[in-house]
């Protein structure tokens, strides 16, 4: 049958006639072991469709049905749940899926037993360009009432409420990190690690906060916010006001994502995304930080944090934007940003559950909250005696960054304690502003009046920086009638660093090659002399982002329907027994009514009719104890069949301890006494090798079965 050609209009019809193909289109090997263990022995001549159909026919009796709802465990439940709902399931994406909670050879071993089962098949995805694994169509309304995604994201009940307060990044905390990084230029190492000392003073200066300070330095860096030069660090002020621009909850979700990897534009934009409605979906009652990484892995296997369709060039640029810049998106990505989030309080602890795993809700911070209205904010700023000034929390990091430009942190905790300093002030001079400008803004948050001793200070610190300067740059010198021009001019006036006199200004502007075409596009004809100045590029607005969206809103079903024993109308205990009792009335030879049995136990047997022994093909898949030969044969066998095989193994300095290993054996390499087998481990494919003789146990893992 060719899938290309053939149009339904029904989609269960479409995917019937796919699971049809799949059966069709399996090695033959593989399609009459099924067929076999069904229907019982082939006779010939046989035709493949009018088996399947045979086949098929098993699972439309009610009976059938029934029994394969009984014989349903949780883990099958979870399983066949995250084959419904992850896009397009591979092996490889359920394994990442359920990491952390189930080992791989138990993922492997699961999905085995469905596929032998017949409740999910494999079949070929060509824009995937891989094997997908789909529920049995014919089976999926009688599996839908026990499967959905309550069972993947487990609604914990609290058995303890934390009521600590916890921290969270505010405007304040971002704009005290900045004025540090002003303060102290070297405080990081050519590998962009905080050096000893500066971890020491950020202690005594944010406590407890090295770690969320750290990570926030290297979000920084990676949002090109602040740029390592030769003399340090330096903050990229175009860059900074348009990050202070975001709302607060975007800007969070900016530098969770840029603290763990630096990424290309269109990455940095979906993975911020993806970090906003992983917070929006996160219920009242929380989410463990298991759930949080699994709604990720969802999110990010999914179309709905994509950018809509783009032409084919903007595509193709991206595609190469990304191979050059981006860091490989993957669970670890993934692990990282979520744990990002937790530090800078993104999630806060809500309680912790039966099993005492934290539960994690949605950080007030993250709300998506109206701009602020303008109004007075006079009295979030004190001046103390001397040059201390506290700040309240309350202004946003726009109003915060000038303010603390021209002063140093020096403790920071619910307010924050700053102190003007020559060296702080100087900072700001350079930045051409002045002691009015400063009056100015401490007037704004101030409710007294700036102390006249403050003033004095900043008065004769500014009369002593401004008695000798130093500049770089181009000096441009015109006439008396130029110089009104130039004054005025919205092409000239903004590159006027300094006017050292009438008609004669030192101008910041771009290097050599730009000069002559900078002062042709001014309407002078004139060309200066090159002074290196310093390069002020436009900064380009961080990707746009909306709000979070709860992707997993309505998709839980009701309490009765979590309940699938309630639901079940036959006891599988019951009809187990059952079979074990017809087995025992049966003539069998011993390794047949072991082989029957064995599939008893798996859930394999769902009608007597399979209870015969022409329905039995001796195969070993598991070998342990001292049968050398058998495991070398059964190692082998493996190897020509694609298969992976899961080793058990004494530890090198405890042979009481038993490791196990799963992989793909790739050779063996045999010797006088001995022979070993060369293995790629998963899931990170490190290459070992393995004694045969000293293996305690032999395992086939069929997952050739999903490829």
């Amino acid at each position: 049958m060719n899938t290309n050609n053939r149009k339904t209009a029904d989609p269960k019809v479409e995917r019937i006639i796919r699971w049809r193909e799949s059966l069709a289109t399996m090695p033959d090997e593989r399609f009459f072991e099924i067929i076999r263990i069904y229907l019982g022995e082939i006779h010939t001549p046989f035709n493949k469709d009018r088996l399947i159909e045979q086949l098929s026919s098993i699972f439309r009796k009610e009976q059938t049905k029934k029994t394969i709802t009984a014989f349903l465990s949780e883990f099958d439940i979870k399983m066949l749940s995250a084959i419904s709902i992850v896009p397009s399931a591979t092996q490889e994406k359920l394994a990442e899926f359920f990491s952390g909670e189930h080992s791989l050879s138990d993922i492997y071993s699961e999905l085995l037993n469905l596929n032998e089962r017949l409740l999910i098949y494999t079949y070929k995805d060509s824009e995937a360009n891989s094997s997908v694994i789909a529920v049995n169509p014919l089976l999926e309304e009688v599996l839908s009432p026990f499967i959905g995604v309550q069972h993947l994201f487990r609604r914990p009940e609290c058995i303890s409420r934390n009521l600590d307060v916890h921290f969270t990044l505010s405007p304040l905390f971002l704009a005290s990190f900045l004025s540090y990084i002003e303060s102290y230029p070297d405080l990081c190492r050519n590998d962009l690690s905080i050096k000893k000392k500066d971890i020491e003073r950020l202690g005594k200066f944010f406590p407890k906060k090295e770690k969320c300070l750290s990570l926030i330095l290297n979000a920084l860096i990676n949002l090109g916010i602040a740029r390592l030069g030769e003399k340090g660090l330096s903050i990229d002020e175009k860059r900074l006001a348009k990050f202070a621009s975001l709302p607060e909850c975007r800007q969070y979700a900016y530098l969770s994502v840029a603290s763990a990897a630096h990424f290309g534009r269109e990455s940095l934009r979906s993975q911020a995304q993806l970090l906003l409605d992983i917070v929006a979906t996160v219920p009242p009652e929380g989410f463990s930080r298991s759930s949080l990484l699994r709604t990720a892995f969802l999110l990010n296997n999914t179309a709905e944090i994509r950018r809509p369709a783009q032409s084919t060039f903007s595509r193709i640029l991206e595609a190469h934007t990304r191979s050059l810049s981006d860091a490989k998106i993957t669970s670890g990505t993934a692990d990282a940003v979520i744990d990002s989030a937790i530090e800078f309080g993104l999630f806060v602890p809500y309680g912790t559950d039966e099993g005492g795993e934290n539960m994690y809700v949605q950080s007030g911070v993250m709300q998506e909250n109206e701009p602020q209205q303008p109004g007075s904010k006079r009295g979030l700023l004190n001046i103390n005696a001397g040059t201390s000034i506290t700040v309240m929390p309350g202004l946003s990091l726009t109003e915060l960054i000038p303010l603390v430009s021209f002063m140093d942190v020096t403790a920071s905790s619910t307010v924050t304690e700053f102190e003007v300093t020559r060296k702080s002030v100087s900072r700001a001079f350079d930045k051409n502003s002045t002691p009015s400008d400063i009056y100015a803004l401490l007037s704004c948050y101030s409710a007294y009046e700036i102390p006249q001793s403050l003033q004095m200070n900043i008065e004769e610190w500014y009369s002593s920086y401004s008695s000798a300067i130093l500049y770089k740059g181009y000096v441009l010198k015109v006439n008396e009638k130029s110089a009104r021009v130039v004054e005025n001019s919205p092409g000239i006036a903004p590159y006027i660093q300094a006017k050292l006199a009438d008609g004669i200004y030192v101008m910041n502007i771009p290097l050599d090659d730009d000069a002559e075409k900078f002062i042709r596009s001014c309407g002078l004809d004139f060309m200066g002399t090159v002074r290196t100045p310093k390069r002020t590029d436009d900064a380009i607005d961080f990707p746009v982002l909306r709000s979070g969206r709860n992707v997993l809103e309505g998709r839980f079903a009701t309490e009765a329907q979590t309940n699938c024993d309630a639901e079940k109308t036959e006891d599988g205990t019951k009809i187990k027994e059952g079979f074990y009792k017809k087995l025992d009335e049966l003539e069998l030879t011993e390794q047949q009514r072991e082989c029957l049995a064995m599939r008893i136990e798996r859930n394999v047997i769902v009608t007597e009719e399979q209870l015969k022994p022409e329905t039995v093909r001796l195969e070993i898949l598991e070998i342990d104890g001292m049968n050398y030969a058998g495991k070398l044969r059964l190692i082998e066998n493996t190897i020509d069949s694609g298969d992976s095989i899961e080793l058990t193994v004494p530890a090198d300095n405890d042979s009481s301890r038993l490791l196990v290993y799963l992989g793909k054996p790739l050779m063996i390499s045999k010797h006088t006494n001995d022979a070993l087998v060369r293995m790629q481990l998963e899931p990170d494919n490190e290459i070992r090798f393995f004694s045969v003789s000293r293996v305690n146990k032999v395992k086939i893992i069929r997952t050739s079965v999903f490829k």
